[in-house]
């Protein structure tokens, strides 16, 4: 059987990683009581918002959700894994920092990974444009 693949990345590339963590998410909207202030005035003197204990605003939604960041430091990829299932579907492995990633956790450049992180965010969290 021959074998030729096109990969995105080769062992020795610099790669942003994405990592995936599971949190819970709010949504939060301005006080109408105390217009975000955290506090009522009465008389002479500043109380406490009775609706949002003086935060200055009030959880709407909340959910848990996998949100996506990446690693600040871009790493070099030290082995790359090829797997061939029975029925020739293939995927690529990439082993950075002791840990397999695939290639749709890996990106060439900060703001590559930025983007993406903040494209699945808004999906994960409804707010998507």
């Amino acid at each position: 059987m021959e074998l030729n693949l096109n990969t995105k990345f080769e062992i020795g590339n610099r790669v942003f990683v994405i990592v995936k963590e599971n949190r819970c998410w709010q949504k939060k909207e301005t006080c109408d009581v105390c217009m975000g202030q955290g506090y009522v005035p009465y008389r002479e003197y500043r109380c406490t918002c009775p609706k949002c204990n003086g935060r200055g605003e009030i959880v709407t939604e909340e959910k848990r959700v996998e949100l996506s960041h990446y690693r600040k430091r871009d790493t070099p990829i030290a082995r790359m894994d090829i797997i061939v299932s029975k029925d020739g579907n293939v995927r690529t492995k990439y082993r950075v920092d002791g840990r397999n990633y695939s290639e749709e956790n890996l990106c060439s450049t900060e703001d590559e990974a930025r983007v993406i992180c903040e494209a699945r965010n808004r999906r994960a969290t409804g707010e998507e444009e």
